[in-house]
């Protein structure tokens, strides 16, 4: 468990030091990793804030980064059957992609599971507030630089999980549809379209591949 905890650190940090050179005020902050709970969505969030995006907008590509999740629940309901109706609703608040992956191994303890879901959640709650104080411990100059920590916060999410050709397709689409609203400088409402594009392409192709 402590590797996991660890490795949610940076990216918590990351992410409250972000927040703050925007400066977003901190009870928001801290409340979107207390309630929301997703790191790749707590930085949308930050960039569409930053952009100015209206407010449903925002529901909108939070919806569409986090359906995911709507397979996770009813797949891990099946793979686990041991589990009490209480254990799901209580380890639904929890759930991240790791937890996800753990839970699907039948030798898992289901208070092992519960175990580390609370401690990942902790780790990204200390790593927030980590973010949020710290940067203001760092010399001016060093700020000036995070210009570029919220792509590269991304990039640090995204990276290891392109470890598919769904997932490599998925993102070449949303990234190259990206860049030409980017380029065209389009309405910032246009934004949902490279995630529907990666989203389709990703599924196509992983589609694909299992079919015989």
């Amino acid at each position: 468990m402590w590797p996991m905890m660890v490795g949610y650190l940076p990216a918590a940090i990351a992410f409250g030091a972000v927040g703050e050179v925007l400066h977003i005020p901190w009870e928001f902050i801290l409340g979107l990793s207390l309630v929301v709970y997703s790191g790749a969505l707590q930085s949308a969030v930050l960039g569409l804030l930053s952009a100015r995006t209206p407010f449903l907008m925002i529901v909108v590509v939070a919806l569409g980064i986090n359906l995911r999740h709507m397979l996770y629940g009813p797949h891990l309901e099946s793979a686990r059957k041991d589990w009490k109706w209480w254990h799901r609703w209580l380890l639904s608040g929890l759930l991240t992609d790791e937890l996800y992956a753990l839970g699907l191994q039948p030798n898992t303890p289901t208070t092992s599971f519960t175990g580390m879901g609370i401690g990942l959640y902790a780790s990204w709650i200390v790593g927030t507030t980590m973010g949020m104080v710290g940067i203001h411990m760092v010399p001016e100059i060093w700020v000036s630089s995070f210009g570029v920590a919220l792509p590269a916060l991304f990039l640090g999410l995204l990276i290891p999980r392109l470890q598919t050709r769904g997932a490599f397709w998925a993102t070449a689409g949303a990234a190259g549809l990206a860049v030409l609203e980017r380029w065209l400088k389009t309405p910032v409402e246009w934004t949902i379209l490279p995630i529907l594009l990666g989203a389709t392409l990703g599924f196509v192709v992983s589609e694909r591949r299992r079919c015989p």
